[in-house]
């Protein structure tokens, strides 16, 4: 197995790091000899091995879109593949697959941005309309916009701002930060009370919210 880079320090143990790019790094005490750190890796292989393969499909999924046949792309939680279209009509629908109309060649991000964007303040706005009525809430007005790290946020006025990356997440994960969000037009801040009213209303609402945590980074263009 390839070991990519060794640093030698003053430390009394040794440390195995794979990288997000799949490298080994072993950091190892000065006097460590080189086979003794070819032997740690040997009997750690299985590991290094499973984390460089996280590691590849991790990096690979968060690379940025090419905009390529064949490639995927997120729509509350379901991946869909890229086709060019010749005869479309529209810039850009979502059926079985995503159809970018061939005109549009050259300008896909552009036209996903558009496109996202619509349907983010469509779905979500859907949402809220649904769950405050259940819940006996009146918001203001509802946006979507470009944060990268925040997904939703609760004005003064009760107007709801959330990123429009979130209609990539599952329908109950988008639910869940709909539902934060609503949770502040009753209590401000993030109190035990406010958990307490975000479990009354989606009881399994911490696998969302850790959902959210682990997979955040991928809802991205």
């Amino acid at each position: 197995m390839e070991i990519d880079k060794i640093v030698r320090s003053r430390r009394r143990t040794f440390a195995l790091i794979v990288g997000r790019d799949a490298t080994l790094t072993v950091r190892a005490p000065h006097r460590a000899s080189e086979a003794e750190i070819r032997a740690l890796v040997r009997i750690k292989s299985a590991w290094i091995l499973r984390k460089q393969e996280d590691a590849r499909k991790t990096f690979t999924e968060f690379a940025p879109k090419k905009f390529t046949e064949g490639e995927t792309f997120l729509y509350l939680g379901k991946k869909y593949e890229l086709f060019v279209g010749e005869n479309s009509a529209v810039p850009l629908e979502l059926g079985e697959k995503f159809v970018l109309s061939k005109k549009y060649v050259g300008r896909e991000a552009g036209v996903f941005l558009k496109w996202y964007r619509r349907r983010a303040l469509e779905h979500i706005s859907e949402r809220v309309k649904t769950h405050s009525a259940s819940a006996g809430l009146r918001p203001g007005m509802v946006k979507v916009n470009g944060a990268l790290k925040r997904w939703g946020s609760c004005a003064a006025a009760g107007n709801l701002n959330f990123a429009w990356r979130l209609v990539m997440a599952p329908p109950e994960v988008v639910d869940y930060v709909v539902l934060h969000e609503l949770s502040h037009l009753v209590h401000k801040n993030h109190s035990k009370r406010f958990w307490e009213n975000v479990r009354a209303l989606q009881p399994d609402y911490k696998a969302n919210k850790k959902w959210l945590k682990d997979h955040g980074h991928l809802l991205s263009l």
